[in-house]
Parts: C-alpha cells; sequence; structure tokens
C-alpha cells in the first residue's frame, strides 16, 4: 500500500464518505481520515496513533466482565489497550460502519492478536439486534460498555443512533424484565400453589399439537387498529385465539372464540375478562388464580418453566412468552400446527391519544396519551409504522415488538402475517388487508379435537405440596452451611497469611462447589429462582462486587467472597418465601 490510499463509498448515512489511510509518523502505524459531504476528520493522529487513541480508552473504572461495544476497529490501537488493562478474555463487538473501511484496516494488521472480536458491518439491524440479545442475555446489558473512536459520532451519526436505540431497547427490556419480577413477587408461587388445586379437572392441551396443520389462525390483539377490521372477521371459518379483552370484541360481530390465553398473574385482570368465563382458556401455570380458580370453561394449562413437573411431578405443554399475552396466542397457534398465523390488532403503538379498541378500552387514558412528548421522554419513542411511517411506542411495546420479530425469525417453515392494518411494522411478517387474508387462505377443513381430562385419576395436591416442604426443608440445611462457610472463606481472606490461607481458601470453596451441586440435584430451584433475582439483583449488577484491574487480587478475592454471602443470604430469603406460601395455602384449606 502507498503512503496514501483512497477509497470511495456510498455511505449508509445516505451521503457520499470517502476514507483516507496514511502512513503515520510512527513506522508501522497508520492514520486513518474520513471524509463526509467534503469535511474531513481524523480518527487516529498522525502523528502517534496508537498513543494518541490509547488516551482515548480511559479503563480504570472497568472490570473483567465487561462486554465493550467499540464504534470503529481503529487498525485494533484501543483494542489493544483493553487487552493490556482487562485481559483478552474480555467480550468485544466492533462496530465499523462500512465493510471496505473495515477490510482495508485488516489487511495492516496481524488479525490472529484479534480472533476473539466480533466484528459487525453494514445495515443488517436486525442481525444486529439479534447479536446484541444473545450476548446481553440475562442481565448482560447492565455490564455493556461503549466506547467511540473520535469523530465517529460526527460521520456516521444517524447509523450509531441506531445502534444505541437496539442497546437501549435491550437495556429497557431487562428494567421491565427486573420490574416484572418485582410486580409479580410471590403471586408468582401464589398463583401455581392455587392453580394446582384445578389440575384434577383441568385438560389436556397436548392433545391439539400440530392437529391444525394448514387451518389459519388470527390473533385478536386489542390495539385501536382493531376497530378497522374486526368486522371482516366475521367471514372467517378458522381458528380464532383472544385475550381476555378481545372476547366480547368477537363476540359483538357474532363470532366465537376457539380458545382465551392467560398470561397476567393479578387480579385485576379480571377486569377485563367476560363475565361468563366460558371460552376454553388456554393459561400458563403461574397464570392468574383469580382467573383459573373461578373459571367456568374447559382450563388447558402449558407451562414455560416446568412448574408444574417440579411442584406435582406433571409434564404440561412447555411455551415461551414474553410480557404480552399476544406472545402465548402466538405460541399456542404456532403449537397446535396452525398456518398461516395472522395478527389483527398488534399494533404495538398509539394512534393518536388511542391504546386500545373502542370495543375493549378498559383502562385505557387517553387523556395520559395525548400528552406524551416523544422527544422529552425516556419511556416513550417512535419506531416504523405498518405503513413505513413514524409511530410512538413505549418500552413494553417495543420489546415485545422485538420478541415476535424474533420468534418468526425462528420459524421460516411457517407463514407470520400482519393484518393489523395500522401500528407497528412486524419485522418477518407478511402485511395483507385482513379480507384479502380470508379469501386467499379460504381452501382448508377445520378438524374438531376434543381435549380430555390431564389426568385419568385424581392426585392428592396438598400430599405433594408437604413432600415439596420437605425438600425445601433439605435445601435450607445446605443454603445456612453455605452460607456459614462463605462467611469463614471472607473472614480467612481478611486475615490472609500466606503460608497457611491458600489451603483453607481452597477447601472453603471446595465446600461451595459440593453445596452448589447438592442444591442443584435436588431439581427444585425453580420458584426459588424467580424469587432469587429480587432479592440479590442489586449485588448481581454492582460492578463493585466484580474483578476490578484496579484492585489486588487479594482484594478482588475479598470482595467476591462477601458478594457469595449476599447470594446466598438472598437464597436463603427467597426459600423462606415459597415455603411462607405454600404452608399458609395449607393452613388456609384446614381452615376451610
Amino acid at each position: 500500500m502507498t503512503s496514501k490510499d483512497k477509497v470511495s463509498s456510498l455511505g449508509i448515512e445516505g451521503s457520499k464518505i470517502d476514507f483516507e489511510i496514511e502512513q503515520s509518523k510512527i513506522a508501522g502505524e497508520y492514520a486513518l481520515k474520513l471524509i463526509k459531504e467534503g469535511k474531513s476528520k481524523y480518527i487516529l493522529s498522525k502523528y502517534a496513533p496508537r498513543t494518541k487513541i490509547s488516551e482515548h480508552f480511559i479503563l480504570d473504572n472497568y472490570n473483567r466482565n465487561m462486554i465493550f461495544v467499540v464504534f470503529g476497529f481503529g487498525f485494533g490501537y484501543g483494542i489493544e489497550k483493553i487487552y493490556k488493562t482487562l485481559g483478552k478474555d474480555v467480550k468485544i463487538i466492533v462496530i465499523e460502519p462500512q465493510e471496505e473501511i473495515l477490510n482495508a484496516q485488516k489487511e495492516l494488521v496481524n488479525l490472529s492478536k484479534f480472533d476473539n472480536i466480533t466484528f459487525l458491518s453494514g445495515n443488517d439491524f436486525v442481525e444486529f439486534r439479534d447479536l446484541f440479545a444473545q450476548v446481553f442475555a440475562g442481565y448482560g446489558i447492565f455490564n455493556a460498555v461503549i466506547i467511540s473512536h473520535p469523530h465517529y459520532h460526527l460521520i456516521y451519526d444517524n447509523y450509531l443512533n441506531q445502534i444505541l436505540q437496539i442497546i437501549n431497547e435491550i437495556h429497557t427490556r431487562a428494567i421491565i424484565n427486573i420490574n416484572t419480577v418485582k410486580k409479580i413477587d410471590q403471586y408468582y408461587v401464589e398463583n401455581c400453589i392455587n392453580n394446582s388445586k384445578r389440575i384434577n379437572t383441568s385438560y389436556d392441551f397436548s392433545c391439539t399439537k400440530d392437529k391444525f396443520k394448514g387451518v389459519p389462525a388470527v390473533i385478536v390483539s386489542a390495539g385501536p387498529s382493531l376497530d378497522k377490521n374486526l368486522a371482516e372477521l366475521e367471514n372467517f371459518n378458522g381458528i380464532i385465539l383472544c385475550a381476555g379483552r378481545t372476547i366480547d370484541s368477537v363476540r359483538q360481530i357474532g363470532k366465537e372464540p376457539d380458545y382465551v390465553c392467560l398470561l397476567d398473574y393479578s387480579e385485576k385482570i379480571k377486569a377485563t375478562f367476560n363475565k361468563e368465563l366460558d371460552v376454553p382458556l388456554v393459561s400458563v401455570f403461574h397464570g392468574s388464580n383469580h382467573i383459573v380458580g373461578d373459571y367456568n370453561g374447559k382450563v388447558h394449562f402449558v407451562d414455560s418453566n416446568d412448574l408444574c413437573k417440579e411442584l406435582l411431578n406433571i409434564e404440561l405443554p412447555e411455551v415461551m412468552t414474553a410480557g404480552s399475552v399476544s406472545t402465548l396466542c402466538l405460541e399456542t397457534a404456532y403449537y397446535m400446527g396452525c398456518d398461516p398465523i395472522v395478527y389483527i390488532g398488534q399494533d404495538l403503538a398509539l394512534d393518536g391519544d388511542k391504546s386500545y379498541s373502542k370495543t375493549c378500552n378498559i383502562f385505557e387514558d387517553r387523556v395520559a396519551n395525548s400528552q406524551i412528548d416523544v422527544s422529552t421522554s425516556s419511556r416513550y419513542s417512535l419506531v416504523e409504522g405498518y405503513y413505513g411511517e413514524a409511530v410512538v411506542s413505549d418500552g413494553a411495546f417495543i420489546s415485545c415488538l422485538r420478541w415476535i420479530e424474533a420468534y418468526i425469525k425462528d420459524r421460516p417453515e411457517t407463514t407470520f402475517i400482519n393484518s393489523t392494518e395500522g401500528g407497528a411494522k412486524i419485522h418477518g411478517t407478511i402485511q395483507m388487508p385482513l379480507k384479502e387474508m380470508i379469501q386467499q387462505y379460504s381452501d382448508f377443513k377445520k378438524p374438531e379435537v376434543e381435549t380430555p381430562l390431564l389426568l385419568q385419576e385424581e392426585i392428592d395436591v396438598n400430599d405433594l405440596f408437604n413432600q415439596y416442604l420437605l425438600k425445601l426443608d433439605d435445601i435450607q440445611i445446605l443454603i445456612d452451611e453455605a452460607i456459614d462457610t462463605s462467611k469463614l472463606l471472607s473472614k480467612e481472606y481478611r486475615s490472609y497469611k500466606p503460608s497457611k490461607s491458600p489451603k483453607k481458601v481452597k477447601k472453603f470453596l471446595k465446600t461451595l462447589d459440593n453445596l452448589d451441586v447438592q442444591m442443584k440435584d435436588k431439581n427444585i430451584m425453580r420458584f426459588i429462582d424467580y424469587l432469587f433475582t429480587k432479592f440479590v439483583l442489586p449485588t448481581m449488577i454492582n460492578q463493585d462486587n466484580k474483578d476490578q484491574v484496579t484492585r489486588s487480587d487479594l482484594d478482588n478475592a475479598r470482595a467476591m467472597a462477601d458478594s457469595n454471602i449476599k447470594m446466598y443470604e438472598g437464597l436463603n430469603s427467597a426459600t423462606e418465601q415459597v415455603i411462607s406460601v405454600i404452608k399458609n395455602n395449607l393452613e388456609v384449606e384446614e381452615l376451610t
């Protein structure tokens, strides 16, 4: 390569972006300049690029658990600083918007030094979203660090904003998950305990698996666009799936839903159901017992985490869901083998001041909706609309939207149609007016499938509760021993003696490993794990409890030992809460 090489490209920003790579004043180091609309900016200095960019990457407050998202490759000079400071095991994603710029840099470096980096280029933001969702799974988003090479925000402002929006969506989803756990809290356990009393009279939904291949299913959601085409549903004879609030919407046009789905945990949800409670119900095992307990129609349980198997030793159809009942409807239709699967009323956005169809707008606050200012709101933002326009959505809607898009992408063999005719665009769906969909998919025979009782012989639910309590008592004994051992470990680190402590530390760590294995082998941690998150999340995401580069190995070990104590204490609190819920239920049962 000559001392100055220039390549032109049509930038993702919509304007022509050029770049120049120059030999810097330091032998073997290169400068990088980007040119946009006649204005140039040095990303890397032509005098001492490695030194200058190293000064830009300030890493004093970061730890080895961090996940770095770096805008710009910069010949890897900044990456070398991360490696030197935090080690080569740290996760790094490098985003270089234009592939030709990335490739030109790669030709000038030893790529084997960067073989564990994930490189992203181009504008497949759907693919980027999937990758980020995997990398930041669980609560990994709280370990995210974003570093931009100088001037990238000026050259690629729109591009970087889209990347930041994806990361922000993942962060919002994590916050929503945390708040959901806090809200549901012990209701998660209480609903399962109370719903267990309905297990002997529930019906076997597994009999419907793949029985409706080639039969279209329409999921009737409650968004404001439902008012546009609900009447068309009168001519549809496939499977109709509803949320509680859209049962009466469907009945208003003289149709009867085949199933209603229940995902919500709260008593409040009862206000959205019709009073008869008679449409065949598909409920997650932890669904609101205020619906399940009083239900007049057939109840079919499904499970998302083997809760019923852990508590009652009964396997239910396994489902995937997110925070919206529309995701359970989607999974139900897919489980039944329906194809195509069609959404109506699935706006996932506001329509002016409307958030619901006028047929089912209980709890709607149009006054509050009319006062939303996207430009100043941290909750609301603009997303791509059904017709390509921008529509107002919020964090919960967007989280659901991304989940649905990922779900669809993983099932290419099934046709998914969005007949909402409004709201947010759902990528991966075919957009088609409902009337046209009904006409196009009219050649099918809807089978009659009867669901028998789930159990041929009744089980003694209270006896199974008591057996479960005995297992929880065993778990508590192990947790108490783990807390005591963790305290001894912490004490040893605080009075550390190089001649004696290593042997003791090794013994304590081995004991904790064995205790963890014994707890896992009990195979009764699902309820505990759910509540555990509430008790220990602050500890989990607190960076002081992570391996800090500015601390000595001994100080890091002390901090993590103290964190261990808090984790086991949180596990103990979660176990006590599960025990309390079950015992209280048994006491009420005895009194009645």
